[in-house]
């Protein structure tokens, strides 16, 4: 299903189609499935086949990010930094950050 959603958001081998993509991201969240989680928490982030909901982004931001996806991670992290979703908080920024750079991402 993931897949299925990262073909369609960016049109790889199948038309672009931003619904679609929704639609899939959501059948491999709900399968728990990280990386749906993530591409579903930025379509939220982006309104992009989806009502635009920080809140959401972040709750599904934060289920991927607890998974290990370090690019969840950082935009947990962002979105507390921020104030985006969620309260700002300067420590739990800090802590999704550290997170990710000890996987490697430079958020």
């Amino acid at each position: 299903a993931y897949v299925l959603s990262k073909a369609y958001k960016f049109g790889l081998g199948l038309e672009k189609d931003s619904q679609l993509a929704a639609v899939w991201a959501r059948k491999a969240s709900d399968q728990g499935n990280a990386n749906g989680q993530y591409m579903l928490g930025n379509l939220y982030h982006e309104g992009d086949g989806l009502a635009q909901d920080e809140r959401l982004a972040v709750q599904w931001w934060t289920k991927s990010a607890t998974s290990g996806v370090s690019q969840a991670q950082s935009a947990v992290a962002y979105a507390y930094a921020t104030g985006k979703g969620v309260a700002r908080n300067d420590e739990e920024a800090a802590s999704w950050w550290l997170k990710a750079a000890n996987q490697g991402d430079a958020g």
